[in-house]
Order: structure tokens, then sequence, then C-alpha cells
């Protein structure tokens, strides 16, 4: 009986205990049912949600979102050109370029002797200065009256040696011996034994004479100005001049603008002659041209620079009203606006905004803008572009936003 007892108070403990494990296991599942509902809820559409719960009078997440002004579009313009820009041509003045070469008398000495006996010697040192780049044919010309070997060196170089008379020709100065400044030393040798004897020069009227390149004059300068709408507008430039030039007899013309080079050579004389410029090259503000000429005469007339304008482009962009929206503007809750923000210069900016088959004209000179564009939006695909009625301008930004 005992036995009996015990048995059957086991069996009830399993039973228990099976009863216990099967309830945790319902609960679980219970709640990952629960969970998964949940997550379906929230990631259906809004409309089907308001039907799915029963609340006619629930705000829809579209209407939650736009509220905070959410945008349609976001773009980055930059720079737009008035379409039609027509080329712009600055004329400037002629000019001539030229360098000469010329005898000029370097240098000349007050008369001196120099002499040399048994007891004593007197020689003479002579300064001089001079532009080796620019002078040649260096000579030396002088009257001498006297007797014995007279030595003249150029900066230590022996130049002359031998007995000289008023009738001797000029002596040449080797130009390889010239330098920026320069001496020239006169010496007369010695007696020797003739220890009673003396030998003597009594030299005037020297001068130093050389031909003498100017180039004071081969080199003009001209200078242009380029306003900022120039230079928004400018895709490349052009350079015209017409070089009045004896060909053979002329050197190399260069043209500088803004230390950028543009031509080096011999251009084609008496003939119009066109040279491209980058538009890299140019500033706005002042710009410089230079020209040089390295020989020979230049005569430039009919000078020009002519602007070449880019070709007018406008982004053409797109956005998209869903139906939820849509339906938001046509029961009056949600509105386009167009929001736009300029480089700020102060500048009238005007400009057209074409939005599908609508346009809306604009015109401010503010750094930041915003216009109501719902009239001319439709429900789907929409398109947006903006054409420049001022010869250009920056825009920085342009956002088309729901606003509720």
């Amino acid at each position: 009986m005992v036995s009996r007892d015990l048995s059957l108070k086991r069996v009830k403990k399993d039973s228990k205990k099976r009863n216990g494990v099967g309830g945790g296991s319902a609960s679980t599942l219970i709640v990952i049912i629960t969970f998964m509902i949940v997550l379906y809820i929230l990631f259906i559409s809004p409309e089907e949600r308001v039907k799915l719960l029963g609340d006619e009078n629930a705000t829809s997440l579209s209407t939650i979102n736009s509220a905070s002004g959410a945008a349609l579009l976001k773009a980055s313009p930059g720079r737009l050109i008035k379409e039609g820009a027509q080329e712009v041509e600055k004329d400037l003045p002629g000019f001539t370029v030229y360098s000469t070469v010329s005898a000029k008398v370097l240098h000349e000495e007050n008369p001196f002797v120099i002499k040399a006996n048994s007891f004593e010697r007197e020689d003479k040192t002579i300064e001089f200065s001079l532009n080796p780049l620019l002078t040649r044919d260096v000579i030396l010309s002088f009257n001498a009256n006297g007797k014995g070997t007279m030595t003249i060196r150029l900066n230590g170089n022996k130049v002359f040696e031998g007995p000289v008379s008023s009738n001797s020709p000029p002596i040449k100065l080797d130009g390889k011996f010239l330098l920026a400044d320069n001496k020239l030393s006169f010496r007369v040798e010695g007696v020797g034994i003739l220890f009673w004897m003396s030998n003597q020069y009594e030299i005037s009227n020297l001068k130093i004479i050389g031909n003498v390149k100017d180039e004071s004059r081969k080199k003009a300068s001209l200078t242009f100005t380029l306003s900022e709408d120039d230079m928004a507008a400018v895709k490349s430039a052009e350079l015209r001049f017409v070089p009045d030039c004896i060909a053979g007899d002329t050197g190399v013309l260069s043209i500088r603008l803004n230390n950028e080079l543009l031509f080096e050579g011999v251009p084609d004389c008496s003939l119009p002659n066109n040279i491209d410029i980058p538009a890299a090259y140019l500033n706005t503000g002042e710009n410089l041209l230079l020209f040089e000429s390295n020989r020979g005469s230049y005569t430039i007339s009919n000078l020009a620079v002519k602007l070449k304008p880019r070709t007018a482009e406008y982004p053409l962009y797109s956005f998209d009203v869903n139906e939820s929206i849509w339906n938001d503007i046509l029961n009056g809750n949600a509105k386009v606006k167009l929001k736009m923000d300029f480089i700020d210069d102060g500048k009238l900016k005007n400009a057209i905004i074409y939005v599908n088959t609508g346009k809306k004209t604009i015109s401010t000179d503010k750094a930041h803008l915003e216009t109501d564009i719902t009239s001319k939006v439709r429900q789907g695909d929409n398109t947006l572009k903006i054409v420049p009625e001022s010869k250009s301008i920056d825009l920085v930004s342009v956002e088309a936003d729901i606003v509720y």
C-alpha cells in the first residue's frame, strides 16, 4: 500500500514538470509572433497601416517626415552663363620696339707720360667699365710721342707690344678679355745697359671706343582690364596684331601675357598674326602684355585681344513627387519651395526658372532666395532648369523642399 502511494506521487510530480516545460515554450512562441507582427506593421506603407489598424484619424508617416522639410532635390549648379554671350574685343594702341647698335666713347683719359731709365720708372693704369653683353668691337686709340717698346695689358693679358707713333692704327681690345670693370696698363721697356738713356712716351687724346647695343626701347608693355563678367563668360582668347618689319633684318620677337609666354619667333611681317591665349593666362582685373625684340625694329599696329565666350550649358534636374505628397499638395496641406543660395557679391541676379512646362522669373541681389513652385509641379517625374538673364550668376546650391 505504501509502495503504491509513492508511485502515484512520483507520477503527479513528473506530470507537473512536463506541464511547466510546455508552458514556457508556448510563452516564447507568443513573444516571437508578437514581435514579427510589430515589425510587419512598421514596414508596411502608411496607408495600409491606417487601414489595418482601423484608425482613420491617424497621421500618415509621410506627413510627419515631410513636415520636417524633406528635400525633393539638392544640387550645386555653380556658375551659369547667359546664352548668346557676344565676343568681346579689347583694342590696344600700337607701338614700336627696337634695339640699335652705335659707336660710343667708353672712356677718355687726360694726357700722361710713361717712362723708364736706370733711375726711375713710371707706368700708367687706366680703369674703365662697360657691359660685356651689349658692347663689342672695342678699340683703343691715342696719340704717342716718344720711343721705346710699349707693352699694353688688358686685365693682365697682353694686347700690344712694340714701338708706337702718332700714326699708329687703333689697337683692338679682344672681347674675351673684357670684363664689366677693366684695367688697362701701359709700360715702356727699360734701357738695359744704356743707363745714361731714357725710354719715354707722351700719350694724349686717348679714347676707348666700342659698338654699344641700346636696348632701352627693345621692350614695350601694355595693360588691359577684364571684368568678372568677362572672365565668367570667356572660354579662350586670341591676340591679333600686324607687325611692320623687314624680313631677314629683324630678330626674335617674344610676347608674354602675365609672365606666361605666348609667342617667341619671327612673325609674318606686314601680315595679320593671330595667337591663341589660354583662358588660364587671363586675370580678373589688370592684365599685362609684354613685347620684346632682341634685334631690329618692329612696329606693331592693329593690336587687339579678342575674348571668345563659352557655350551656355544649363543642367536639367529631375525630382519625384509621390502619390502621398501629391495628395497633400492637392489638399492644401503642403507646398513645394525652391531655395537657392548665391555667392554674396551684392550684384543683381536675374534668372528664369523652368519647372516642367511652366516658368517663373526671379530677381534678387541677396545671397539667399526662396520661391514657391507648387503650381508648377505635378505628380510623378518633374524637371527643373535655371536659365540666367544676367550675364552670369554663381549659384552655390539649389534645393526643392516640401513645406507643411
